[in-house]
């Protein structure tokens, strides 16, 4: 790396040029999506109350991971704000609020997929006993 690659002023915290460059063209991706997400989180939600109606577990269950869901794109969307601010002002209080932010961003994601994986082993261990009990009843599918 050349000396003019880095960029070794307290302002930038020490990152080259080009890292710079693509933080500047990431923050307005992050911005982007996280913002469309949330228009339609706000779509889906209103789905979600009319659910509540018919079938008012599924309702909340929709509202539930909705919740999560735009907590986790208000999340996104501060982490492309932090970017943003620490690609055009520098200085490292910014970087620390994007990595602060990102660090909640996958602590979020993780839950859910812990979440997700033991909804499918419930349903897997569920549906293998209830096809196993139809296997065993009389009149069942047992050969």
């Amino acid at each position: 790396m050349s000396e003019n690659d880095t960029l070794d002023s307290p302002k930038n915290g020490s990152l080259s040029g080009v890292a710079i460059a693509n933080a500047k063209a990431t923050a307005p991706w992050m911005k982007f999506i996280s913002i469309f997400m949330l228009v339609l989180l706000g779509l889906v939600a209103i789905g979600a109350i009319f659910s509540l109606i018919a079938m008012p577990v599924v309702g909340l269950i929709y509202l539930l991971v909705i919740g999560f869901m735009i907590y986790w794109n208000i999340q996104l969307l501060s982490m492309g704000s932090a970017l943003s601010n620490f690609a055009n002002a520098g200085g490292d209080n910014f970087l620390e609020q994007f990595f602060a932010k990102q660090k909640t961003f996958y602590l979020i994601w993780g839950i859910i997929l812990i979440l997700y994986i033991v909804l499918i082993l419930i349903m897997v261990f569920t549906g293998a006993s209830i096809f196993n009990a139809a296997l065993q009843s009389p009149g069942g599918y047992g050969f």
